[in-house]
């Protein structure tokens, strides 16, 4: 399913010509493995590995069970430093957590699936202690669609519920997780909207009130509230994710250790007065407590901007990188690997009210320059990931902003050395070592053509 995150419009949204794979230029060659993503219709998405040179080309992980009306999908991915994780956002677990989407981690064998936040996962839940909850409702909301779900968090599925405007339910979820001496969060769902209600202390064998009068509903709620986005810290000890994947909410840490059962992680700066749209931690050990941020300052006539801060600091206190003149949307941003700057991708042409395509800049921290990477008049560059190197990169090219049919392709820092490198994926994530897996056979892949959905 596609999800297209603004306003910094974080699209896991490119066509290529299909061209006979030639040897990768000298200049292109480098290390590391390529993780990505391949849209697997109703059977579910699917992450593969692929060499740099295009050889190797495997799958390592796929959704369990179907998928029959093609609504779950993979939106990013992140290597660990090591290379000995693979992160992946994904809603696939949605209907038995707080959070429309959660992280979860795999080996670079395919073994070791786990979710990193928001634990325990979903087939977890059976194995503790249970108890209900009756939550009650109030619909202040204006809208006309007046069917929700309600959930408590350690419950193995929400409860349905009409609430029409103005008016109150009750309604009671059973067979709760009693996740430990702690508030189990409260949530109600409509569509891609959670309104965070209460929460409640579950007490085993008993029913429990989430709270002593009735949760009220307001506005349109949190869009795609979860965890999405995620990105590491340089020595691998914890991760950082955005809260939404369409709206500014701060940024959450979490351990790659296993954390405490229905404990989120603290956020990793404060948001005064600037709220963080999505992080990504530097990569260098001497540059580990930095990060870079989206944001929108002001009321966002400046448009969409790029701040370099430190953790546990105010955004207030971050520098200002780069701007994206409103209007423009921001689609993907990181740091290069020797963290003396940044990629982005951004819209570049507009005409006829519609978008026209989006390229690669590069962004030179010593000099505080912007360089145009690539140029193109009508494609568009989306999600990328960079060669441990700094010198190649791997980008999503599509034939339109929102299609969730793309290719990925290669080219140089300099933005020489354009090639296809397989067709039908997305959501690149450049390893910055080789990881250790067992030895890869030669195998030759014939590319797919992935519809829109």
């Amino acid at each position: 399913m596609l999800r297209l995150a603004l306003p910094l419009a974080f699209a896991a949204l490119l066509t290529g010509a299909l061209s006979l794979r030639m040897p990768a230029p000298a200049a292109a060659q480098a290390t590391g493995t390529i993780a990505y993503v391949r849209a697997g219709g109703t059977q579910g998405d699917q992450i593969r590995l692929i060499e740099p040179d295009g050889s190797g080309d495997r799958p390592l992980w796929t959704a369990p069970g179907d998928d029959p009306l093609d609504v779950y999908g993979i939106s990013s991915l992140a290597w660990r430093p090591d290379a000995g994780e693979l992160a992946f956002a994904s809603d696939h677990e949605e209907g038995c957590s707080v959070y429309s989407s959660d992280i979860y981690g795999v080996r670079p064998d395919g073994r070791g699936y786990r979710r990193l936040a928001n634990t325990p996962a979903c087939a977890s839940l059976a194995a503790y202690p249970q108890g209900s909850v009756t939550v009650t409702v109030r619909n202040l909301t204006s809208s006309p669609d007046s069917t929700f779900a309600v959930y408590v968090q350690g419950a193995p599925r929400p409860q349905n519920a009409l609430i029409l405007p103005g008016t109150t339910a009750t309604v009671t979820i059973p067979s709760v997780a009693d996740l430990g001496d702690l508030v189990q969060l409260v949530v109600v769902i409509r569509g891609d909207y959670r309104w965070i209600v209460g929460g409640v202390d579950v007490v085993p064998s008993q029913e429990a009130l989430s709270t002593p009068r009735p949760a009220t509903l307001f506005g349109q709620g949190i869009p795609n509230f979860g965890a999405w986005y995620p990105s590491w810290r340089a020595d691998g000890t914890a991760l950082v994710y955005a809260q939404s994947a369409t709206a500014c909410l701060n940024g959450r840490r979490v351990p790659t250790a296993p954390e405490p059962p229905g404990r989120l992680g603290p956020t990793v700066l404060e948001a005064d007065p600037l709220q963080p749209c999505s992080l990504t931690w530097a990569p260098t050990a001497a540059l580990a407590d930095q990060l870079l941020y989206g944001a929108i300052p002001g009321l966002g006539a400046e448009g969409i901007s790029i701040y370099r801060a430190s953790e546990g600091r105010r955004t207030s206190e971050g520098r200002k990188l780069v701007t994206v003149e409103r209007g423009a949307l921001l689609l993907w941003y990181n740091w290069l690997p020797d963290g003396s700057g940044l990629l982005f991708a951004r819209t570049t042409e507009f005409s006829n009210t519609a978008y026209r395509a989006s390229n690669l800049f590069h962004y030179d921290f010593a000099s505080r320059t912007t360089r145009q990477v690539t140029r193109f008049s009508d494609s568009f560059v989306r999600n990328f990931s960079i060669a441990p190197n700094g010198q190649s990169i791997v980008f999503e090219r599509a034939a339109t902003l929102t299609s969730d049919a793309s290719d990925l392709w290669l080219v140089q820092l300099d933005g020489s050395s354009p090639r296809l490198l397989v067709a039908d994926g997305r959501l690149p994530a450049w390893s910055q070592r080789r990881p250790a897996v067992p030895a890869l056979r030669s195998q030759t892949y014939l590319p797919l053509v992935q519809r829109e959905r």
